[in-house]
Parts: C-alpha cells; sequence; structure tokens
C-alpha cells in the first residue's frame, strides 16, 4: 500500500507540473476567444450551415412565423412586407446578441474563473519550478540558480542556497549512479506472452520515470550528505 501510495503521489506530481503551460494556454485562449466577437460569429455560422444542411428548422425562426411575400403581377411585393421581412431580421439579430451576452461569454467566464481558483498566480510558479527536481532534469548539464527554486522553497520553508548546492553536487551523482536504482516496483509485471503489451507498459514505465521523483528519491536514501534535498523530495 505504501509503494503504490508513493506511486499515485509522484504521479499527480508529476501531472500538475507538466499541466502548468497547458492551464496557461487555455486560460490565454478562452481570453482572446472572449473578446474577440468574430469566433461567436464563426459558431453561428456553423450552426446555420448544420441546421440548413440536415434540414433542421432553427426554433427562433418557427417563433417568428413563416410569411409568405404577396408578389403582383409585375412582380412587385407589398413594401408592407419588406417592413415585416426587416423586422424579423431585426428580431434575429437581437436574439443572436442576447445569446451572445447571456450564454456565450458566461460559457467563457466559468472556466477561466474555475482554472483562474484552482491554479491562481500564487501555485503555479511552486509547480513548474517542482520540474527542477524531476528526473529528466537532473539529467541535464546545465547548474541550478537560486532564481530556479526561490519560490518553491519559500513556499515550504526551505533555504533555496542550501537546496541549490545540494541539488547541484546531487546532480553529476545521479547522472553516473541512476541506473543502478531498482525501479522495478513501479514497472508492472506483465506476461512474456504479451510482448506488445509489455513493451507498452515498459515504454510507459521508462516515461513515468523521467518525468517523476522517484528515482532519485530512491537514490537520495542510499547517500548521505544532502539531508535538505532529501526534505524536499519528501515534500
Amino acid at each position: 500500500m505504501l509503494i503504490k501510495s508513493q506511486q499515485y503521489s509522484e504521479q499527480i506530481s508529476s501531472d500538475l507540473a507538466t499541466a502548468v503551460s497547458t492551464i496557461e494556454r487555455c486560460k490565454s485562449t478562452l481570453q482572446d476567444r472572449r473578446a474577440d466577437r468574430s469566433h461567436f460569429e464563426t459558431i453561428c455560422q456553423r450552426a446555420r450551415q448544420f441546421t440548413e444542411t440536415h434540414g433542421i428548422e432553427p426554433l427562433l425562426i418557427q417563433q417568428l412565423g413563416h410569411t409568405r411575400r404577396q408578389r403582383y403581377a409585375d412582380g412587385s411585393s407589398d413594401a408592407r412586407d419588406d417592413h415585416i421581412e426587416k423586422s424579423q431580421e431585426m428580431q434575429q439579430q437581437e436574439e443572436e446578441d442576447s445569446f451572445y451576452v447571456n450564454v456565450y461569454l458566461s460559457a467563457m467566464d466559468c472556466p477561466v474563473v474555475d482554472l483562474t481558483t484552482r491554479y491562481g498566480d500564487s501555485i503555479l510558479p511552486v509547480v513548474r519550478q517542482m520540474m527542477v527536481f524531476s528526473a529528466c532534469n537532473l539529467h541535464s548539464m546545465a547548474g541550478i540558480t537560486e532564481n530556479d527554486v526561490n519560490t518553491f522553497c519559500e513556499n515550504y520553508g526551505l533555504e533555496s542556497g542550501v537546496v541549490v548546492r545540494e541539488l547541484n553536487s546531487f546532480k553529476p551523482i545521479f547522472r553516473d549512479s541512476h541506473r543502478l536504482v531498482c525501479m522495478t516496483d513501479v514497472v508492472s509485471n506483465v506476461p512474456a506472452s504479451h510482448n506488445d503489451e509489455a513493451q507498452d507498459y515498459d515504454a510507459t514505465g521508462d516515461r513515468w520515470i523521467q518525468h517523476t521523483y522517484l528515482q532519485p528519491y530512491h537514490l537520495l536514501h542510499q547517500l548521505s550528505g544532502f539531508p535538505t534535498l532529501l526534505t524536499v523530495y519528501k515534500v
């Protein structure tokens, strides 16, 4: 149960860290589409094309009713019919404007507000800096500075200078020794007869190990001299 709990915790942390850019991109897209009515007009145009293609009469048109234009022998029509048609077009435009304000804008606002509430400006930088401690980042040759972890350390009451010093000392050790760390507890056992399925599990397990924190966490437990960094991975 403890191993399973660790796996779920690691997966959640990885998902959150990877999701930061996705969240910010979604918020930006929703805000842009809210500010630009042309996107709403495109949706309306597609809706009209769909109803015409499938022979569906919109409810608004049904409510406005069908007015048959009276034609005279010379082909002209009654001016009153023109006035009725223009009134119907104005009413249809008013209905679209009302839908835009009461439905479309609300539909754009709800997810933006929800994303902002769940992932506010105070938590996103912390989650983003979590990736500094992931296994894949430890393979990079670039050194870590206090600016890379200051928000994370401040949030958890850690000394950023100590964390950076231990992390930069640990990175080359991890690059040289990570293959010696036993990770069989996070790779599912698949019968040998299911070769394709086994390969899929292996590939997924490798990606999962690379983007989470369990492998460096295991190695830190076998070393001494990194007490603050071990505390970071326990967080």
